[in-house]
């Protein structure tokens, strides 16, 4: 469906990025871990504050580009 919508709005692929993401959760941080093939591993932590202020949703706490080299 997704490919299709592409093709109809006449867009065309620049570029592949090949990844592994694993996603945990702990209380209300989401934490990503993503391996990126040729640019390393990269570590996103983010914070969840639903309920907590008017237009609540998740904030990122730390985004960090590139803890390894793969």
């Amino acid at each position: 469906m997704g490919k299709k919508i592409i093709e109809i709005l006449g867009l065309k692929r620049l570029l592949t990025i090949n990844n592994l993401k694993k996603l945990y959760k702990f209380k209300e941080y989401e934490i990503t871990l993503e391996k990126v093939e040729d640019l390393g591993l990269f570590l996103e932590v983010e914070y969840y504050i639903y309920n907590r202020l008017p237009g609540s949703g998740k904030i990122t706490l730390a985004s960090i580009i590139a803890i390894s080299k793969s």
